[in-house]
């Protein structure tokens, strides 16, 4: 019996291996991840912003898990402990942006390796920022942010310089209220105007041009809370996240509506809190927020099917670590029984 306990002893151990000194590696495999983002590289490896521990995780095609990178916390001068809060992710060129709303923008390669940080001064003069919420990056490498609580737009240069800016609080066409997000497609700067419920056009230099509109006999699938825009650059379509609805609403090149698919729920195509959304060549990626998961579609509009998830509980996993954690247990108690009435006799 001893020798069987020894044998589990050590066992548990095996399994455990590597995670002790990889706080993030353990958090992925021991409890959920709450995804707020997600991008893929050109070989499919995915990547997932988790707010549960404010990393990055990186999967591979197949969905298994590689690797946690991000920002650890910081002190201030005055013993002020600032943590790292992950609002948004944008892969381009071998790189991957990390926007955070403490520590700014990171950039790191594809293996998690930090290569540049762009830190940005809270406030509302050029540069300055606060509460950003996404980021996209050009061919050319300038930066879009949505500075959401300042209402605006700000570009910045691949090094981190700000360059121009547009938009201020209102309502009114060319006005933002918390724009959350960006995408800039062939010919245009598309922008999710959050808190008045629409999805506006502006041209390269900022100026406004036109609403998306949805047609009157998609009346009630109206813009309720658009937070997320990416461009698909594989087929020029616009994919909108509207977190009010539970939706994704996929636009042409002209900005006309063409499919809608979601709706609040649990099942394959339902989502719970809808966070973000990226598009390769052929799947779509659904970061579903409060499921605790990465859903990935086939990218066939006529027949939407869930291919994978990545980031529920390993229900196998969990129960045979908690068999080996209860075994260990036993056998230590026992040990220090058997200490104490040797002391004793």
């Amino acid at each position: 019996m001893k020798k069987i306990l020894l044998f589990i002893f050590i066992l548990i151990n095996i399994v455990n291996y590597g995670f002790e000194n990889n706080y993030y590696k353990y958090k992925t495999y021991k409890t959920r991840i709450l995804p707020i983002t997600v991008a893929t590289d050109e070989y499919g490896n995915i990547y997932v912003g988790d707010r549960f521990t404010n990393s990055v995780i990186k999967y591979n095609a197949k969905g298994k898990y590689q690797f946690s990178f991000g920002r650890k916390r910081e002190t201030t001068a005055n013993n002020y402990k600032v943590y790292a809060l992950i609002t948004d992710i944008f892969i381009r060129d071998k790189n991957l942006y990390l926007l955070d709303v403490n520590f700014g923008i990171s950039i790191f390669d594809l293996d998690g390796n930090i290569k540049n940080q762009i830190e940005f001064k809270e406030g509302n003069l050029l540069g300055e920022v606060k509460k950003p919420q996404s980021l996209f990056v050009d061919n050319q490498g300038q930066i879009y942010i949505t500075d959401t609580e300042n209402n605006r737009i700000q570009i910045f240069t691949k090094d981190g310089e700000p360059g121009r800016q547009f938009g201020y609080r209102g309502n009114l066409p060319g006005n933002f209220i918390f724009p959350k997000g960006i995408t800039v497609d062939k010919k245009n700067i598309i922008v999710a105007d959050t808190l008045n419920a629409r999805v506006c056009v502006y041209d390269t230099d900022g100026f406004y041009e036109q609403d998306i509109d949805i047609d009157s006999e998609y009346g009630e699938y109206d813009f309720i809370v658009p937070e997320v825009i990416f461009y698909d650059i594989y087929e020029n379509k616009i994919y909108t996240v509207d977190n009010g609805s539970e939706q994704i609403k996929i636009f042409n090149e002209d900005y006309e509506l063409e499919f809608i698919f979601g709706e609040k729920g649990k099942k394959n195509n339902q989502f719970n809190s809808l966070k973000d959304v990226w598009v390769d060549r052929d799947k779509i990626y659904v970061a579903d927020s409060l499921n605790y998961c990465i859903k990935i579609f086939k990218k066939d509009y006529e027949n939407m099917r869930l291919v994978k998830i990545i980031g529920k509980k390993n229900i196998v996993f969990l129960v045979f670590n908690w068999i080996l954690i209860i075994f260990t247990l036993i056998f230590l108690i026992m040990f220090f029984i058997k200490k104490i009435v040797k002391k004793i006799n």
